[in-house]
């Protein structure tokens, strides 16, 4: 048993935000309007995932691979803000689903969050433990316990993954547990808190 949990944790390969940033507006606004929000949640998705994986992979290719994980520079976070507040001024203008809307919004309160917390608190808190945490939030609240527990499991994955991804690197990359589970934390606490107010 102990060895099937360590393989499943063995996930480092998949970039899981831009997963969860991409599939979830794209889900919710399905559930919300059809096609036609699932439509209206891919254009989300291109903004809230897909332009900031592509300024994090220009990042990192400009990194030493051998230094350790550092503080976002200011040129990626300037241009994620500028991509998520692009998004979501076009899911607003473009009357979608308030869901999608709300989602949007989720996915910018944990940017500022977490870039906060890291260049702040010089804190490494974990953007994959944010994002899913959120994505397990919102699960539940759209489509019931089956699915939310499904999302909580993925989650558990994703941590251990991270703090597996840390040890073995003997620091450089990945997060410290507890960077790990605060991550999923905040981001289930902050998405589900929103998309209740906001959908």
């Amino acid at each position: 048993m102990a060895s099937s949990w360590s393989t499943l944790a063995r996930l480092p390969s998949v970039p899981f935000p831009i997963v969860i940033a991409v599939m979830l507006p794209i889900a919710v606004g399905g559930h919300a309007a059809g096609s036609a929000g699932a439509a209206w949640g891919l254009v989300s998705g291109l903004f809230t995932g897909f332009v900031p994986h592509l300024l994090d992979r220009h990042a990192k290719r400009r990194r030493a691979p051998s230094t350790s994980t550092p503080p976002r520079p200011l040129t990626q976070i300037a241009g994620t803000t500028v991509s998520l507040l692009l998004g979501l001024v076009i899911v607003l203008a473009g009357h979608a689903p308030q869901p999608l809307v709300a989602c949007s919004v989720v996915f910018f309160a944990l940017m500022v969050a977490i870039v906060s917390i890291q260049r702040l608190c010089s804190w490494n808190i974990s953007i994959h433990g944010a994002s899913a945490g959120a994505a397990t939030s919102i699960s539940f609240l759209l489509w019931g316990p089956a699915l939310g527990l499904l999302a909580v499991v993925l989650t558990l994955l994703i941590v251990m993954s991270r703090v597996r991804i840390h040890r073995s690197t003997s620091g450089l990359q990945g997060h410290e547990p507890l960077e790990a589970v605060s991550g999923a934390l905040l981001g289930a606490a902050l998405g589900g808190s929103i998309y209740v107010l906001l959908s």
